[in-house]
């Protein structure tokens, strides 16, 4: 998944980690550790499943990749779409940007059974791409929120049979 991977690669490059972009965006200070999870069986599961074929940035961006890959730069006008990178390195940083995203849509049942199991440790968004500045379309597949899982999803945390799209009617 994105987060570990990422957790690999600062590993595998030794990066630190310090958003250097050309687009104005909120970055926080990025920690390079494993992601703070507090359930040890949440990192057993995520060491399970297998994650591969993970596109890394190319070295010569390498900052601007981890800081994208962890949340910290994202397009603030949809995060669903690339950051807007101008320079010599945009086409190529778009390039891998859009292999990422891919690697990650392909991978959303992987995401999907560490967020089942795990969605209550306070550490998942570094492991999952679900936090508040993460892509929304793939937030919603991952979580069961959006409106292609609704049917499948909703009834679950509303009550069986609650097949309508109002909310519930608490007065009779």
């Amino acid at each position: 998944n994105m987060h570990t991977s990422i957790v690999i690669l600062l590993t595998a490059f030794g990066i630190h980690a310090t958003a250097q972009t050309p687009t104005p965006t909120a970055a926080p200070t990025i920690t390079i550790s494993r992601p703070s999870l507090t359930i040890p069986s949440c990192w057993e599961l995520k060491d399970s499943l297998s994650f591969t074929g993970i596109p890394a940035p190319p070295m010569d961006m390498s900052e601007l990749g981890v800081s994208f890959a962890l949340g910290s730069l994202y397009n603030t006008q949809d995060p669903c779409k690339l950051p807007v990178i101008t320079g010599s390195s945009a086409e190529e940083f778009s390039e891998w940007a859009s292999e990422w995203t891919s690697w990650q849509a392909e991978h959303v049942s992987e995401y999907r059974v560490v967020w089942e199991a795990c969605s209550d440790d306070p550490g998942i968004t570094d492991l999952v791409p679900v936090g508040p500045d993460a892509c929304s379309t793939l937030k919603a597949k991952i979580t069961g929120t959006s409106a292609t899982n609704e049917d499948k999803d909703q009834d679950e945390e509303q009550g069986e049979g609650n097949k309508d799209d109002k909310p519930e009617a608490v007065d009779d």
